[in-house]
């Protein structure tokens, strides 16, 4: 019954003309039409339909600020997520033109990483070298001071600031030794990341693979000669 009369309402308000025609669901879930969209319900969700009953239009319920908000800070944070992604993606493309300008083949690379870290390795030597004189020309001084003090005697300014002068170097090239090792670690890490990448971009088997590849056809090798003088045995 209540269908019916929905449904004269809804043909009788179609019958007339020139009049816009709303569909909208109250809280309670109940269907409504009139040419009239009452004043709570306007910034809810509601159908705009023509006089031939078909609908021209869709609205859909107007957001809070709470939501409003939250919609903008996604926004936000998709645009710096897409942002972030780019600059990575063309910071790596810069590298990799980079690594393909400047290297022909993978010895290219273990060559230079060579040459850098003997580099390193020279400087870690001598300055240990260093030390060692720092620490024997320390031990001497130490040693004057300990018989001035025996004896009794004033033991003079200049010995005192040695042994200071000495024990700041050693400490000073400690540190030094400490950031060459920590270099040394990072460019190797670095120089082996571009290895893996260059063999990547150049269509080259991974390191891993190359070496079993190797072990596999020196062994093979190895085998031949004792498998000949099986052969030769009467």
């Amino acid at each position: 019954m209540m269908k019916r009369v929905v449904l004269s309402c809804l043909l009788g308000l179609l019958s007339q003309p020139a009049l816009a025609l709303y569909k909208w669901v109250d809280e309670e879930g109940n269907v409504h039409y009139s040419d009239r969209l009452p004043p709570e319900q306007v910034s809810d969700q509601h159908t705009e339909i023509d006089q031939s009953g078909v609908q021209v239009r869709q609205v859909d319920r107007a957001k809070s600020q709470e939501e409003y908000a939250a919609e903008q800070a996604a926004a936000k944070a998709e645009a710096e997520r897409k942002a972030k992604e780019k600059a990575v993606r063309e910071a790596q493309e810069r590298k990799d033109r980079i690594l393909l300008d400047t290297f022909t083949t993978v010895r290219d690379i273990e060559m230079l990483r060579e040459d850098r870290v003997s580099a390193i390795a020279s400087n870690i030597k001598l300055t240990q070298t260093y030390n060692e004189q720092i620490t024997e020309k320390l031990a001497n001084t130490r040693q004057k001071i300990e018989r001035l003090e025996k004896a009794g005697r004033e033991v003079p300014e200049n010995l005192i600031k040695q042994v200071e002068r000495s024990e700041n170097q050693l400490r000073e090239n400690e540190a030094y030794i400490a950031r060459q090792i920590k270099e040394r670690k990072a460019l190797e890490a670095q120089f082996k990341q571009d290895s893996a990448r260059f063999r990547e971009l150049k269509g080259l088997p991974p390191l891993e693979e190359e070496s079993a590849s190797n072990s596999e056809s020196a062994e093979e090798g190895e085998a031949e000669p004792a498998d000949t003088e099986a052969s030769d045995t009467p």
